[in-house]
């Protein structure tokens, strides 16, 4: 099922749970994915919800090629890498989307996406101590 509404704001990141991928759905043209981006990311968390990891990092990966400049799908994959403790690569990717959030215009979508960063990177300094 593909989702064109508003961002759905992860609440929490625990282990046990596979959080939503965040997707914008406004209007603003640089909040816009393109379709197959939304499809790919869609297929990416039906992948996590069923511990298919690896299916859903080549999903994500190919949305980030197809997207590069959006930080949607690298805020997705740092959350998968998260899942999987590559602590490492999860503080890279998350600097990555943070960078690129930065660029998109003031709007739901993006404190949403901002909150899940900040979320990540509190608990890998959390995982770090």
């Amino acid at each position: 099922m593909k989702r064109y509404g508003l961002l759905l704001l992860l609440i929490g990141l625990q282990a046990c749970t596979t959080p939503s991928i965040l997707m914008p759905s406004a209007t603003d043209s640089q909040l816009r994915l393109n379709p197959a981006v939304v499809d790919l990311l869609d297929r990416a968390q039906q992948s996590m919800r069923q511990n298919q990891l690896s299916q859903a990092s080549e999903l994500i990966e190919r949305a980030a090629r197809i997207s590069p400049r959006s930080p949607f799908p690298y805020e997705a994959l740092a959350r998968l890498r998260y899942q999987e403790s590559k602590y490492k690569e999860v503080s890279a990717l998350v600097r990555k989307a943070t960078q690129l959030a930065r660029s998109l215009p003031e709007s739901r979508e993006k404190v949403a996406l901002m909150g899940s960063l900040n979320s990540l990177s509190e608990r890998i300094r959390l995982e770090s101590q």
